[in-house]
């Protein structure tokens, strides 16, 4: 069976120039398809181990050794220049925080903007009950 760790994941999407977000939808079944036939093509422990080795020691996040890769001639990433933008990283979400009080008859909220602590009012919302 495949495995699909974070070095794995890296691989295999500078591998075959797999875009998206890794943890996700179809980005994520490409990479359990592409894994599921690596798997496949060998021994599945052995080509496991070696997918998780090589990308904890060659195909690094930052500074891949790309030279030292056994793969390197079918890499996409790498004929493509694109080593350091795959895998694609997950959006990062905006959280909004908000409070809610009660002043006459109307409830309202303040929604505040991440990090914020409140001593700033960026927006009001009013709803009567």
């Amino acid at each position: 069976a495949p495995i699909l760790d974070g070095n794995v994941i890296r691989i295999l999407a500078r591998l075959f120039g797999v875009e998206g977000d890794p943890n996700r939808g179809r980005t994520k079944a490409e990479l359990w398809t592409l894994a599921e036939r690596m798997v496949e093509a060998g021994e599945p422990g052995t080509v496991n181990q070696a997918m998780m080795e090589l990308g904890a020691l060659v195909c690094l996040p930052r500074g891949a050794r790309c030279d030292e890769c056994p793969l390197a001639r079918e890499c996409v990433a790498r004929r493509t220049s694109r080593v350091d933008s795959l895998p694609t990283p997950a959006a990062k979400r905006r959280t909004t925080r908000s409070s809610r009080s009660w002043v006459g008859g109307a409830r309202l909220w303040k929604r505040m903007a991440p990090g914020s602590s409140g001593a700033k009012t960026p927006s009001a919302r009013m709803a009567w009950k």
